[in-house]
């Protein structure tokens, strides 16, 4: 997955996009298995997940939903 295509950007927010599949060179597989092979990008990523992980658990339902259907527009519309 490019960086261009790692995160959605909507409503004045950038929201990390999940990886789709484990495959082995995915940063949750590298994570996992090959912790030596992550690249700083890969690092800076995994870490934007965790932290929007923790933000969609505070936030009220109405606005976690905003945010999915956003995210989930953002996919189909780069066909990610």
């Amino acid at each position: 997955m490019s960086d261009a295509k790692r995160y959605a950007n909507f409503d004045g927010m950038f929201w990390p996009i999940p990886e789709e599949h484990t495959e082995f060179d995915s940063v949750e597989w590298k994570l996992r298995y090959s912790p030596q092979t992550l690249s700083r990008e890969d690092m800076l990523y995994a870490a934007s997940i965790i932290n929007a992980y923790s933000s969609l658990i505070h936030k009220t339902i109405k606005n976690r939903n905003a945010v999915v259907k956003g995210i989930r527009e953002a996919i189909l519309k780069e066909d990610i």
